[in-house]
């Protein structure tokens, strides 16, 4: 646990280090959201006692602290790096993984604080709104944003909205939830033909951002948790037509990305690489949920798999996140 109680502060470095703080790591409080909410979903599945899950949750409630305390240090010590970060094109996407964090956490916290829950809901959802109608007029004002600026990063603020329906229902109005949906869903095929069109016709990534591409997997899979959520379907209910779009759309992202293994492999470590969780472990909570509703074994089977590789690559990944932090905070990995 040493690597993990370092994680992204840097041990006897000082305050100087904070303006070295890498903007992808947000992307890990979502990362560790999700392998919470997949222990959530797979102890649930296989009606085990939660005591992994409860843990989980700890973990990434300290690591959003943690990095909450960090940009509040960074905006207080290092106010124009900060500030340059927040304009530029293509960083200002993984600020809303803050929000995102309040959102995807104040699910599992609902178990054990309600009103803490609701709190940080309300609170990861109205900082999502404006951040999400900040990026938005930066597109389409400030002229700052060419086809090279282009990366599924974009998809994050999007995302976001997505997510919010799926501890929403319980904390806000339906009509709020239904929103932030409407919201998440009109604007993911917009970017994805700009992401499309720019790896197909444009500069490819470059090698840093090539992880990003796991993003691609995240709308279609929270959107379908979210439209359950929504439609309140209880267990063992048939799923809409719709439902089965989504799901499948999800299924052969998954399968599109898996046929790109070989790429992914070659490639050196670098803080992006925490775009790899987020998506894996909502693919997986997809599955155990897919899996309670059709009864189908191979679900379930798929499920466990997800869950087993999740955990795998955030423990993976905070470990080597800790280790280039320690050894080299000033000059992080390429990010």
């Amino acid at each position: 646990m040493s690597s993990l109680s370092s994680l992204y502060w840097p041990p006897r470095q000082g305050l100087h280090t904070l303006q070295k703080l890498p903007i992808p790591l947000f992307a890990s409080v979502m990362g560790w959201g999700g392998l919470t909410l997949v222990w959530l979903a797979a102890e649930a599945h296989w009606q085990l006692t939660p005591w992994v899950s409860p843990l989980l949750l700890l973990i990434s409630c300290l690591i959003l602290l943690k990095i909450m305390l960090a940009l509040f240090l960074k905006w207080r010590y290092a106010p124009q790096h900060l500030l340059e970060e927040f304009h530029h094109p293509i960083r200002i996407s993984f600020f809303p993984a803050i929000s995102i964090g309040l959102m995807l956490l104040a699910g599992p916290v609902g178990h054990y604080f309600p009103n803490l829950a609701v709190s940080m809901w309300w609170l990861g959802a109205i900082v999502h709104v404006g951040l999400t109608l900040y990026v938005l007029s930066s597109w389409m004002h400030h002229g700052r944003s060419q086809m090279i600026h282009a990366t599924p990063a974009w998809f994050i603020p999007v995302v976001g909205n997505l997510i919010a329906p799926v501890a929403g229902v319980n904390y806000a109005p339906i009509e709020v939830c239904w929103f932030f949906f409407a919201v998440g869903l009109f604007f993911w095929p917009i970017l994805k033909v700009l992401i499309f069109n720019r790896v197909m016709f444009h500069h490819p990534l470059p090698e840093q951002l090539m992880p990003t591409l796991f993003i691609l997997l995240a709308p279609p899979t929270v959107a379908w948790i979210a439209w359950l959520k929504l439609q309140n379907l209880p267990i063992g209910a048939d799923l809409d037509a719709f439902s089965h779009i989504l799901f499948g759309f999800a299924c052969f992202m998954a399968l599109l990305l898996l046929s790109q293994v070989r790429y992914f492999m070659q490639l050196s470590f670098a803080f992006s690489w925490w775009a790899y969780s987020f998506p894996s472990a909502a693919f997986s909570v997809a599955l155990f949920h897919y899996a309670d509703y059709s009864g189908y074994a191979l679900f379930s089977l798929l499920g466990t798999l997800g869950l087993t590789f999740t955990t795998l690559m955030v423990v993976y990944l905070s470990y080597k996140t800790s280790k280039a932090l320690m050894q080299a905070p000033a000059t992080p990995p390429a990010s």
